[in-house]
């Protein structure tokens, strides 16, 4: 779990940065060029949620133990859908739909 919320962080730091072209150019193709700034920062926020839930996932798992069963379950879940619900509106405002 630490490993995937280290990549989704590098990801999320990269778009950050402005590197967009990690994400499809289908869903960067309806973007214009003044908001391609405002889109990478917006949908790294995303990433950004998603790795923040796979962390507490695993301290959860690594300071509680056995007994953070479901938290450490429902924490991942929680977190993705709250990073590709962010992830979502964000291409339905900047790419005006997800494709």
């Amino acid at each position: 779990m630490l490993a995937a919320a280290a990549q989704m962080l590098g990801f999320g730091i990269a778009i950050f940065r402005g590197h967009t072209g990690l994400i499809h150019d289908y869903h960067r193709k309806n973007i214009e060029k003044g908001d391609e700034k405002r889109y990478a920062r917006a949908f790294s926020i995303g990433l950004f949620i998603i790795a923040a839930a796979f962390f507490a996932s695993a301290l959860a798992a690594l300071i509680i133990g056995e007994r953070a069963g479901i938290a450490a379950l429902l924490l991942p879940f929680t977190g993705l859908a709250a990073g590709i619900t962010v992830i979502v509106v964000v291409q339905k405002k900047y790419n005006g739909g997800l494709f």
